[in-house]
């Protein structure tokens, strides 16, 4: 997987604060958390603007080693098993 494309992975993950045990808002620090669903559409906008942005995207990646991260962090946005405040 592409360094760029693991820190944009992190940094989603790290600054989107996720709910995926509860379907109503909630808030944390004054920010509302997405529940899973909203987190799941949010990757499909960033895998989106991925592929029509950047120049070097499958540089030191294939189409499918990039497809096969961003279904691995869709899983972990389903399961639950990303990092939550």
């Amino acid at each position: 997987m592409s360094r760029i494309l693991n820190l944009v992975l992190t940094a989603f993950i790290a600054l989107t604060p996720i709910a995926v045990t509860c379907a109503e808002e909630t808030t944390v620090a004054g920010s509302q958390l997405l529940t899973a669903t909203q987190a799941q559409r949010e990757l499909k906008i960033l895998k989106r603007a991925l592929i029509a942005l950047h120049p070097g995207l499958y540089r030191y990646q294939t189409p499918k080693q990039f497809d096969a991260e961003f279904a691995r962090a869709e899983t972990e946005v389903v399961e639950g098993r990303v990092n939550s405040p």
